[in-house]
């Protein structure tokens, strides 16, 4: 019984490792230059409170404006790369291709048994796997620190529709 218990062990030593490391790493709480702003210009950081009701809606209005995050992802490269994973656990970053907003914003996806990482980008743009092998991977992914604690929730009306401007007049007000 402890040859067959060892043997297992053995076999899974990797993914236990993995596993451990994710939980210890993501445990961890940096309270150094990572969560402080690196450039506090006095943007609005603003967003909306929605009704459940009112979810989808929001993001089909959103959509055009690109300022919010998430995205119009095509289903077969989504499925492409979740099924390229292999793990059951899968760990997704929204983020900006290149750090250039003309390129928008994707997803970083990997899991705790691949050593790669999967990009998808709006559904024009397709996706890209394993990264940083490919010549189709971004060179750079920025991420944005979003403080959620000290935002401006505004009340969302679906009757209104989103623009981004609307947004910032109506939180200056």
């Amino acid at each position: 019984m402890t040859k067959k218990t060892l043997s297992g062990l053995q076999q899974n030593i990797i993914a236990i490792v993995a596993i451990c490391s994710f939980i210890i790493m993501g445990s961890m709480h940096n309270t150094g230059s990572i969560t402080e702003p690196l450039n506090n210009t006095g943007s609005c950081n603003f967003g909306y409170s929605l009704k459940v009701n009112d979810v989808r809606q929001f993001m089909l209005d959103s959509l055009g404006t690109r300022q919010y995050e998430g995205g119009l992802f095509s289903r077969n490269d989504l499925r492409r790369v979740l099924d390229s994973m292999r793990s059951d656990s899968i760990y997704i970053l929204n983020g900006m291709f290149g750090c250039d907003f003309n390129r928008g914003t994707g997803l970083a996806i990997t899991s705790p048994r691949n050593i790669n990482v999967a990009f998808l980008g709006w559904y024009a743009v397709g996706y890209c796997y394993p990264c940083p092998i490919r010549a189709c991977c971004p060179k750079k992914f920025c991420v944005i620190n979003t403080q959620r604690n000290t935002a401006s929730y505004l009340v969302y009306n679906p009757f209104d529709g989103i623009s981004s401007t609307a947004a910032i007049l109506e939180a200056n007000q």
